[in-house]
């Protein structure tokens, strides 16, 4: 039997390959396209080798059907818009391969989106990016967007902390974090928190001395860091540094929700005395 390539969800493609049941054996393919490499590389790595475990677990469980395997292959975007298209439109080519999970940032994902939806090829991107969706019925996201997580971290800080003055630093150069920063910006608002100030950084920064020097002598009662978890960390820590009012609480979205950020700022510590 041979499978169509259709745009469904995982969940649904892993009951169509499940209850694809068989007297032939059949071998599934899928590509988990993520940033091992580049400016995503943070989040990619540990996607990519997530699902591959994940695949080689319901393997042994037999869970596409007896005889029934999920085959996956490894490749990288390497954060690169132009790597992204040539190989979504390679894998869109290759009629064993049944669907994409990835690209991983935003950055690149609209555009492997847009491909994906001209050769009518499914493709599970890691980005939060609603365009994504909106490109057309071949795109899905995989992480929650703004509007699903944001208004719980802005219900925190102005309901629970009862901050009056937020300061903003937020990544300019990637689209998905300047989506998270404007929500968060736009709900805080509303709830009646004024933004103290707001400061952009590009992924590639690594010196935030002036910066928190900055905000440590300015006067605020939270801090909100929308950026990548490794470079989140390293701002915190320049913060303290700089002699930011240890009270002073420090907010960031779901970005944070990684080893990488607790090991960065152990690391930097350590470092710094």
């Amino acid at each position: 039997m041979k499978i169509q390539k259709l745009g469904m969800s995982a969940i649904a493609f892993a009951a169509a390959m499940a209850a694809s049941g068989a007297a032939v054996a059949e071998e599934y393919k899928v590509v988990i396209l993520q940033s091992l490499t580049g400016g995503a590389a943070f989040i990619g790595k540990n996607v990519a080798d997530g699902a591959a475990m994940a695949a080689e677990e319901m393997n042994a469980n037999g869970f596409f059907g007896e005889g029934n395997s999920l085959a996956v292959e490894v490749a990288d975007d390497a954060t690169d818009r132009t790597q992204t298209l040539s190989l979504i439109t390679r894998m869109a080519a290759d009629e064993d391969v049944l669907l994409v999970m990835g690209p991983t940032s935003g950055s690149v994902a609209l555009a492997g989106a847009s491909v994906a939806n001209e050769r009518e090829f499914p493709v599970m991107t890691t980005t939060n990016s609603m365009e994504v969706i909106e490109n057309g019925p071949w795109s899905f996201i995989l992480t929650q967007p703004a509007d699903v997580t944001m208004p719980y971290i802005a219900n925190f800080t102005a309901e629970t902390l009862g901050a009056k003055n937020c300061a903003i630093i937020g990544v300019k150069d990637n689209e998905a974090y300047v989506a998270l920063q404007k929500k968060y910006e736009a709900l805080i608002q509303e709830a009646g928190v004024n933004i103290a100030s707001e400061d952009g950084v590009a992924l590639a920064d690594s010196d935030f001395s002036a910066l928190a020097t900055k905000i440590a002598t300015a006067d605020q009662d939270c801090v909100f860091v929308g950026t990548p978890a490794a470079q989140g960390a390293n701002i915190i820590i320049q913060l303290k540094q700089a002699g930011l009012d240890p009270s002073i609480p420090i907010l960031g979205h779901n970005a944070f929700a990684s080893p990488t950020f607790i090991k960065r700022a152990v690391l930097r510590w350590k470092a710094s005395i």
